[in-house]
């Protein structure tokens, strides 16, 4: 399933994200695909499409960043595909 998640951060948390990014990785889990993510010129904020099956992997992968990150996660579909549904 497509998810689109949104990632806002504050100022004052960049360099810990930074930090914990240099040191360890995005820490996503193995079970999440990223297709392509975003970053808002004007920062703080960033918007990431990914797919994932199983929504332990996506709570594993929030929780991890959940003290400096804040996440809003919807599942999507591509328009064709709504489309097609609704007929």
């Amino acid at each position: 399933m497509l998810f689109m998640g949104i990632v806002t951060w504050k100022p004052e948390h960049k360099i810990e994200m930074v930090k914990r990014t240099q040191e360890k990785g995005p820490m996503r889990p193995e079970g999440i695909k990223f297709i392509n993510e975003w970053v808002a010129v004007s920062g703080g904020k960033s918007f990431a499409l990914f797919e994932a099956n199983n929504s332990n992997d996506i709570l594993s992968w929030v929780t991890v960043w959940s003290d400096i990150i804040e996440f809003e996660i919807f599942p999507v579909m591509e328009l064709e595909e709504v489309m097609k549904a609704i007929e």
